[in-house]
């Protein structure tokens, strides 16, 4: 899935730098695109999830349509979460195991049960949710000490996890 697009729409936003163009306070490179956009970031199954289940709690409905989007969502997730991502951070450094997008991929997993509980074809969410569930618990076990962890090999204190605790 790609994660952002151009303005008018577009999907190739190739990104090149401008040498001779000073930045702000003379700071460089100047950089127009944004390479970002071939990156995987698999915490954007996890928001766009959340974003339709809170849009039928708020009585918006159940739509097929809708529907048929989430479960394509849930099965490239489910080939995606155990792999390391970019992050919503876009490093440079190469992709890392980082524990705020195995976070909301386990949101995305969950999302999809509270969708279909009522329903029979909710065994492969659940089993995605109950994987992510481990490797999150496994990842957080050194953070117990109020903070959130970026990723999982570096253990860097990342703020933003604290909404999860």
């Amino acid at each position: 899935m790609q994660i952002m697009y151009g303005i008018n729409g577009e999907r190739r936003l190739t990104e090149i730098e401008l040498p001779w163009l000073p930045g702000y306070e003379n700071s460089s490179p100047v950089r127009i695109g944004n390479d970002a956009c071939d990156q995987i970031q698999i915490d954007v199954f996890g928001e766009l999830m959340d974003a339709l289940h809170a849009a039928r709690k708020s009585q918006l409905g159940p739509s097929q349509e809708a529907w048929r989007f989430q479960q394509a969502l849930l099965s490239r997730l489910e080939g995606l979460w155990r792999d390391p991502d970019e992050g919503i951070w876009e490093v440079r450094g190469g992709r890392k195991h980082f524990v705020h997008s195995k976070m909301m991929a386990w949101v995305a997993f969950d999302r999809a049960v509270k969708t279909v509980e009522h329903s029979a074809p909710a065994d492969r969410s659940r089993n995605g949710a109950r994987s992510g569930t481990r490797y999150i618990v496994k990842s957080w076990r050194a953070a117990m000490t109020g903070s959130g962890i970026r990723s999982s090999s570096t253990m860097t204190a990342m703020r933003s996890m604290l909404r999860f605790c």
